[in-house]
């Protein structure tokens, strides 16, 4: 209920200086719009950002944030690494799935050692683009030769398309989990609906 009362409040007042900067042409105005656009922009990406990778650390940077589409480059060893592509406006956000993973101790205490995140679409929510060792180089090469059509064309080519993933989040914070994918849906996502 805070996130929507923060968020009605935010919405509120960029409409109410919106206006103010239209109608007057106040130069201070437009500036206080587009402050307050940015700071929304920020706030969405800490958002998406804690929402896939379950740190503030990562770096999830957005592709195209009219469209919220997000990549990380998640280099996994000194060998390999992928570029992960998140469609977040293809995720149907009613099916969204939270759950802790917990683990148990001899004392029957449980404890929530991270966060199971289920995301769903008819449409592709997410791709894989591994790159190994020699890709990387091959990716150095284009770069180097200043080649950046053949680069963008070579990082485009998806391997792995999903219509459904479950990220495994090291978090033990899943109400921060929950209100992220909340904000990410009530500030400028836009959830797909299903067909039934």
């Amino acid at each position: 209920m805070d996130v929507r009362k923060n968020v009605l409040s935010v919405l509120a007042g960029l409409l109410t200086l919106s206006v103010q900067a239209s109608q007057t042409g106040n130069e201070k105005a437009q500036k206080q719009v587009s402050s307050a656009r940015e700071e929304a922009q920020v706030a969405l990406m800490k958002a998406v950002n804690f929402a896939l990778t379950g740190t503030d650390d990562a770096s999830v940077e957005a592709k195209d944030l009219s469209t919220c589409v997000f990549v990380r480059d998640n280099k996994a060893t000194d060998y390999q690494h992928k570029i992960e592509v998140y469609f977040l406006n293809n995720v149907e956000a009613s099916r969204i799935r939270i759950t802790p993973i917990e683990q148990r101790f001899e004392n029957n205490v449980s404890e929530v050692v991270s966060v199971r995140v289920t995301i769903n679409g008819e449409e592709p929510v997410y791709e894989d683009r591994a790159i190994n060792a020699f890709d990387a180089a091959f990716l150095d090469y284009i770069e180097a030769t200043e080649k950046p059509a053949e680069l963008e064309k070579y990082r485009s080519s998806a391997r792995l398309r999903e219509t459904a993933i479950t990220l495994i989040l090291q978090t033990r914070e899943i109400d921060r989990v929950v209100r992220a994918w909340k904000y990410i849906y009530a500030n400028g996502c836009k959830s797909a609906k299903s067909s039934f």
